[in-house]
């Protein structure tokens, strides 16, 4: 994230790495960036792109070194304390993201962004009073930003505004119809006030929205089984099969196999153990199976209902 202001300050060789990051080309910024990143001959700007790149590939440790460093050699930017802030919030170090954004909004402190992610750390560190502040101080500079507007719901949902909360969710909604936030939003204040049926149809609006919304997807699972943690636990279980990839496949097909020749040297060696062997292997391959099919199934399934519509 970097204000429009900032943006203009970059030279022309530092904004083909924000341009690489911007259209989402992160191994090609960091593989372009290596040579000067080891030699030290990037420039601030350059650094600021890799940590953001790296933070993008979960690359969070490697982030926050750059982001460290480019702060270190340029500390008058706002959008380095900005990157500084998110890596340090990653690595749970809320107290440092805090101390960055703060920062950030005195360098910068008519950009909104800056202050929506303010307002975010004020909250995870249990300041909801002055984060509802910070976001009126967003909302007043652009009245239609749905971070801002997102953040002030969940804050007021903190202070026990519920009818509040609801209000910033709905104008989110309103304001970027495409944007998931303010329909998982919602969905998780009907889940918090026992009305799972209105929450489902929330949350399946937020997953049409992005359908990679984990969050979103966990949330539908609780309102399946309000009452039933036991249930939760083990949807969730099938729901993490039916998120992995062909990567995460092909390692657990590999893990298997390894079992399985082990398995079977031990059996060859000791002929009374191949019954009890071949009986593990049989469930180890029934409850992959049943992972394979049933997580992939499950995250249809869930999607399936009534979906919330845009407020008129």
């Amino acid at each position: 994230m970097i204000s429009a202001h900032e943006i203009k300050l970059l030279t022309p060789a530092d904004q083909q790495y924000l341009d690489l990051y911007g259209a989402g080309r992160y191994s090609q910024l960091l593989s372009t960036l290596n040579g000067p990143i080891q030699s030290g001959q990037a420039t601030p700007a350059m650094l600021g792109c890799a940590a953001l790149a790296c933070m993008a590939l979960g690359r969070t440790h490697e982030a926050a070194d750059l982001a460290a460093t480019a702060v270190r050699v340029q500390p008058g930017w706002a959008w380095l304390h900005n990157a500084l802030a998110i890596t340090a919030h990653a690595q749970g170090d809320l107290q440092k993201a805090l101390t960055e954004q703060r920062l950030a909004t005195r360098l910068v402190p008519d950009e909104p962004g800056y202050l929506a992610l303010l307002a975010r750390y004020e909250r995870a560190t249990g300041q909801a009073e002055a984060a509802i502040g910070t976001c009126r101080q967003a909302l007043a500079l652009d009245p239609e930003h749905t971070r801002a507007l997102a953040e002030l719901g969940q804050a007021l949902r903190e202070q026990g505004d519920r009818d509040g909360a609801l209000q910033q969710f709905r104008r989110a909604q309103t304001v970027a119809p495409h944007d998931p936030q303010g329909y998982w939003q919602e969905g998780r204040l009907h889940l918090e006030q026992g009305d799972p049926v209105a929450a489902r149809r929330y949350l399946r609006a937020a997953l049409q929205r992005n359908p990679r919304l984990e969050s979103a997807e966990e949330a539908l699972i609780r309102s399946l089984a309000p009452t039933r943690p036991w249930l939760q636990g083990v949807l969730l279980h099938l729901l993490g099969f039916g998120r992995m990839g062909a990567m995460g496949w092909t390692t657990t097909v590999f893990l298997y196999y390894v079992g399985f020749r082990l398995l079977q040297m031990l059996w060859n060696f000791w002929t009374p153990v191949q019954p009890l062997a071949q009986a593990v292997l049989k469930v180890v391959s029934a409850y992959l199976l049943l992972g394979l099919v049933g997580g992939q199934l499950l995250r249809r399934l869930i999607r399936l209902g009534p979906v919330a519509t845009r407020p008129t």
